[in-house]
């Protein structure tokens, strides 16, 4: 495999648009980066995100999640920063709690509920999430 070339789906990656990964230097496309991350959210149960308006996303915005529920401290950031709080439907079909702090849009998320939010099985969720994910980096 050539430099120019993804180490997941093999596609060739045009200067400035890949992810560099840790694991022994191999680039992947935003896409394939994208599937990498959402199965590792779903493995590890936590993360980064961002928090744009209503919606959390990865660094790309290839993934996305709305935000069921969101407020907001002016101080309550720790040294007068502000700090937001938001909950959402996680890759995995279970209740994700993002906290961002400062006048950034990082926010680290976690799972915190093992209940669904949704009427499906959680496995069936997952794969569900993750099908429409890669349906959509595809089309």
């Amino acid at each position: 495999m050539t430099d120019k070339t993804c180490a997941d789906c093999g596609a060739t990656i045009e200067d400035g648009q890949s992810a560099v990964l840790r694991e022994k230097g191999k680039r992947v496309c935003y896409s394939c980066a994208a599937l990498r991350e959402f199965d590792d959210l779903v493995r590890r149960g936590q993360g980064v995100l961002y928090l744009t308006g209503s919606e959390l996303t990865n660094w790309t915005g290839i993934m996305r999640f709305n935000v069921r529920l969101e407020t907001f401290s002016k101080h309550g950031g720790g040294f007068g920063s502000q700090r937001t709080d938001a909950w959402f439907t996680g890759p995995d079909g279970h209740t994700w709690h993002a906290i961002n702090r400062g006048d950034m849009d990082l926010a680290r998320v976690r799972r915190v509920q093992a209940d669904t939010y949704t009427r499906l099985d959680p496995r069936a969720y997952q794969e569900a999430m993750r099908k429409a994910l890669a349906a959509h980096l595809e089309g």
